[in-house]
């Protein structure tokens, strides 16, 4: 495990709250409860609630109405432009603003970037820093066309935290939801805490995402306040950081030695230094062209395999995993799914259940499986209306189709 020098690093983060109750608010209307099934599906959709679900569930909706309500949510936000801001419910039930801005002109039929702006500055009690952090990368938008999304962060829901990093798939759905967004062109750059939460968000909820740019932060803080680095998590996608070489909050120095054990722990991640630089981002006029360049050569990849470390309390975003039941709320799980032929082999630590999805193009209804070295034969069972549900919070897509899936429940104690 990674470990910051404490005389070096000057101690500016919040520590994670003791204790998350998560409770699942109803809508991500705060004033008003839904009223009818389009408030309603853009409630569950953003922020489930066991009574939106229970509803949308008891309704028996086919996938051609679902399709439905999210193309007429979606029509409704066909002519957005300029600066536009909500405000949103967390799973902690915490209000906070959240801003975006469309490209100046988009075509409903086409797919886009999407960029989510993490803003630095966590340490305070406001609520409202996301409203325009995004135009931070104002300059990428004169560039090329690209959805900027930024929620807000305060010392009671930080980024790094369960509840900060719901908030991150929260602006996913909601981006999703309303807009043409391309899911293999999601990415997530952010600034002094802003990129510490990047490297959090990589460690734990990567699947969403095709790279992570972090700027003037410093993911060797994370050990420093309870979550352990998992480099088999990072490795799995890439990573660029940058920094300043006259950084007070985060010496070079510091920066250097947790670069270089990623790199020995086989993170693809770039380093660049700023060498005359301050921390922030005052230079970004410089280096908004690199950063540009790397948005349009990543791509989230297609794998069917699945390696990830589990932590607990942390929403799990990882390749294929519908839900998993851990052994431990307290203890770390790992899990490790590949295919060998038409054998699929899992092995795991500290979990007792894993269900998954693949598409039915490459899963057949019954599979030869080695769970833990054990050989079992296992059916899978094709996706249904009522799978959308599942499929539509782990995919973070509303267009989702149930039919094109077969799920698999993976028993580790059998």
């Amino acid at each position: 495990m990674f470990h910051a020098d404490k005389k070096s690093i000057r101690w500016h983060l919040w520590a994670l709250p003791t204790a998350l109750v998560l409770v699942y608010s109803c809508t991500s209307k705060p004033i008003h409860q839904p009223t009818n099934s389009l408030d309603l599906f853009t409630a569950w959709f953003i922020t489930p609630s066991i009574i939106s679900h229970n509803a949308l569930a008891t309704a028996s909706l086919s996938q051609k109405s679902i399709d439905s309500l999210a193309a007429s949510i979606r029509a409704q936000h066909d002519h957005d432009s300029g600066a536009c801001s909500t405000v949103v419910v967390d799973s902690a039930s915490l209000m906070y603003s959240l801003g975006w801005k469309p490209p100046k002109a988009f075509n409903k039929d086409s797919l886009y970037p999407l960029i989510i702006y993490l803003h630095g500055g966590t340490g305070t009690t406001r609520t409202d820093k996301g409203t325009t952090a995004y135009t931070m990368l104002s300059q990428i938008a004169d560039s090329m066309r690209v959805f900027l999304a930024s929620p807000s962060s305060n010392r009671m829901a930080p980024f790094w935290s369960p509840v900060g990093q719901y908030r991150i798939l929260q602006t996913i759905r909601h981006m999703q939801l309303w807009y043409p967004i391309d899911p293999k062109k999601i990415f997530l750059v952010g600034v002094s805490d802003g990129a510490t939460a990047c490297y959090a968000a990589a460690n734990t909820i990567f699947e969403p995402f095709a790279g992570f740019v972090a700027i003037s932060g410093f993911g060797g803080m994370l050990p420093r306040i309870g979550i352990p680095i998992i480099p088999e998590n990072l490795m799995q996608r890439p990573i660029y950081n940058i920094s300043a070489g006259n950084d007070r909050l985060y010496p070079a120095e510091a920066t250097h030695q947790f670069i270089t054990w990623l790199t020995e722990h086989n993170v693809p991640v770039e380093a660049k230094v700023y060498e005359h630089e301050e921390h922030g981002f005052d230079y970004r006029a410089q280096e908004i062209p690199t950063i540009i360049n790397k948005l349009k050569a990543w791509s989230k990849p297609d794998s069917k395999s699945v390696v990830a470390g589990i932590l607990p309390n942390y929403a799990a975003r990882v390749p294929h995993v519908l839900s998993l039941i851990s052994q431990s709320t307290s203890s770390q799980g790992s899990l490790q799914v590949f295919w060998k032929g038409d054998t699929l082999y899992c092995k795991s630590a500290g979990l007792n259940q894993a269900k998954l999805y693949f598409t039915t193009a490459t899963v057949a209804a019954t599979i030869p499986c080695v769970i833990n070295n054990k050989k079992i034969t296992i059916s899978a069972h094709p996706g249904s209306a009522q799978d959308y549900f599942m499929l539509a919070q782990a995919t973070q897509n509303p267009y989702v189709n149930p039919e094109q899936f077969q799920l698999l429940a993976i028993h580790f104690n059998q």
